[in-house]
């Protein structure tokens, strides 16, 4: 019976040694499939939050376009705008308008050259050469 010892506690250590092979190699997977997990939910985040900020300035742009295209087809703002630009005007129906009723903070007007003529920021006008940086 003592012979038999030897030789079983040799199989037990084996027994013993692939149990813990094994265990090492689950949590090594394991260990492995959450930092993959972890990363490809974070590379959907960001494409989530990538994608809704896309949105978002979308929809800004239309809505900007859509403030400017009403305001270029009015035939007033032609005549008030140029070629005697009319300020009082300006200040009621472009800077005023614009910045209480669409919510802008800033509105420019600018001549056939691209120069800003006119500015208007927060709740007044400033000087049109104070606007150059917006450009």
């Amino acid at each position: 019976m003592s012979s038999d010892l030897p030789h079983n506690r040799g199989a037990v250590r084996r027994i013993v040694a692939l149990a813990a092979l094994i265990v090492a190699i689950v949590v090594a997977g394991s260990l492995g499939l959450l930092f993959y997990t972890a990363r490809a939910v974070d590379k959907l985040q960001v494409a989530e939050e990538r994608a809704l900020i896309s949105n978002y300035l979308h929809g800004t742009e239309r809505e900007l376009i859509r403030h400017i295209i009403s305001a270029s087809i009015w035939d007033e703002a032609y005549t008030k705008l140029s070629p005697n630009f009319d300020t009082a005007w300006a200040d009621l129906y472009i800077g005023g308008y614009f910045a209480a009723y669409m919510g802008h903070e800033l509105s420019l007007v600018l001549d056939s050259q691209d120069r800003p003529v006119y500015a208007w920021r927060g709740q007044e006008r400033i000087p049109s050469p104070d606007s150059a940086p917006f450009l």
